[in-house]
C-alpha cells in the first residue's frame, strides 16, 4: 500500500507543480500584464473610480488680491494726481459676492478731474478680477501721493542767447526788406529760449508806419531755426535798425 501511493505522487508531482505555476501567474498578470497602466493605477489607489478626474481647487478673492491689484494701479493714480495739481488721495475697492464693483476715489484737495481719472485707473486693474469667485465682500483701500517735481534746471546763460541772436543777425534783418523804406527807427525783438534749448520770437516792437505782415512771419521763421545749449528758461531781447 505504502508502494502504492509514493507511485503516485511521484507521477502526479509534475502536474501539481505545472498548476501552481498558472495558479500565481494568472495572480500577477492583472498588475503587471501593462506597466504604468489602468491596472497599475487601480493597484496603486484601489479607492480611485475609473475615468474620474479630481477637480482642480480655484481660490477665492480676497483682501490680499485686492489689495495687490490696487498697488500695480499706484503709478496711474500717482498721475492723475500730478496732473490734477492735487498733492494726495485715497481709492477704496469693494467687491460684492454678486461680482458688483465699487470704487471710491477721493482727491485732497477734493478735485473732480483726478478723482475721475482715479477711477478709470483702478477699474482698469481691478476688473480682471469680476472673474474669481467671490465667497464673501472683499474690501481694500490705497493711498497714494503726487510724485514730488523735479528741481528746475540752473538757470541758462542769457549770454549765449544773446550771442546766437548777434551771430543771426544778417538772417534776422533780411526779413525787414523793404517793409518801410525811408523810416528811421528800430526793431525790437523778445526772444525766449526754452529748457530744450529751442529759440521762440515772443513779441516784436515796431516803429510807427511800419506794416508787421510778412515781416513777423519771417522773423517768428528765422528765430525758430535757432538753439542754445538746454538749461533753464530764459529771454533777452534784440535789435534791428531799419534803413540799414
Amino acid at each position: 500500500m505504502r508502494r502504492l501511493l509514493l507511485i503516485t505522487l511521484i507521477t502526479c508531482a509534475p502536474a501539481l507543480a505545472h498548476a501552481r505555476r498558472v495558479v500565481v501567474t494568472e495572480r500577477e498578470a492583472p498588475g503587471a500584464s501593462v506597466p504604468g497602466g489602468a491596472a497599475s493605477s487601480m493597484a496603486a489607489d484601489p479607492y480611485r473610480t475609473p475615468g474620474r478626474r479630481t477637480p482642480a481647487r480655484r481660490l477665492d478673492l480676497d483682501t490680499a488680491s485686492l489689495r495687490r491689484a490696487l498697488t500695480r494701479a499706484q503709478p496711474e493714480l500717482e498721475r492723475c494726481l500730478a496732473e490734477a495739481g492735487v498733492r494726495s488721495g485715497t481709492v477704496r475697492a469693494r467687491i460684492t459676492r454678486d461680482a458688483a464693483m465699487r470704487i471710491t476715489p477721493r482727491s485732497r484737495p477734493r478735485s473732480d478731474a483726478a478723482e475721475a481719472c482715479m477711477d478709470l485707473a483702478a477699474r482698469r486693474h481691478l476688473t480682471p478680477l469680476l472673474g474669481t469667485p467671490v465667497r464673501r465682500a472683499v474690501t481694500a483701500s490705497i493711498r497714494v501721493r503726487a510724485p514730488s517735481a523735479p528741481p528746475p534746471p540752473p538757470a541758462g546763460d542769457e549770454r549765449e542767447l544773446r550771442d546766437r541772436l548777434s551771430s543771426a543777425d544778417g538772417a534776422l534783418r533780411s526779413c525787414l526788406g523793404d517793409a518801410a523804406p525811408g523810416v528811421p527807427g528800430t526793431v525790437t525783438l523778445r526772444v525766449v529760449a526754452h529748457r530744450d534749448g529751442s529759440m521762440a520770437l515772443e513779441s516784436a516792437a515796431l516803429p510807427t508806419g511800419v506794416p508787421a505782415g510778412p515781416m513777423l512771419v519771417c522773423l517768428q521763421s528765422e528765430v525758430a531755426r535757432l538753439r542754445v545749449s538746454p538749461g533753464g528758461e530764459r529771454s533777452t531781447s534784440h535789435e534791428l535798425l531799419l534803413g540799414r
